[in-house]
């Protein structure tokens, strides 16, 4: 009888620990969830500044690409205007030195 209550006292603790222990386990699993679900939140966010930073550098890229295709027409406008006072210079050069001549007459 003595062995029986013994065995039964036995099985009641382990018992108890096995529910101790169920009781830790469910933490943590509760604490593992929670955790997860705060990381998923996380790349959440950081994913969706990654895609703000591409569309920026992608609208900035369009930008440089404007702004390069206007610094060429600029160029050739320059050109051409170069070429333009070139001309002038040299066409009027015979009429100063006209001017010139008469007025040290």
């Amino acid at each position: 009888m003595e062995r029986a209550l013994y065995l039964v006292d036995e099985t009641g603790q382990a018992l108890s620990r096995i529910v101790e222990h169920g009781t830790d386990v469910r933490k943590l699993v509760f604490a593992i969830s929670s955790a997860a679900r705060e990381q998923s939140t996380g790349i959440g966010d950081v994913s969706q500044a990654v895609q703000s930073v591409e569309r920026i550098m992608q609208h900035d890229a369009a930008i440089v690409e404007e702004n390069n295709a206007e610094i060429y027409g600029l160029c050739q406008r320059v050109e051409i205007l170069t070429d333009k006072i070139d001309r002038f210079r040299i066409e009027t050069a015979p009429v100063l030195e006209n001017i010139r001549r008469v007025s040290a007459s």
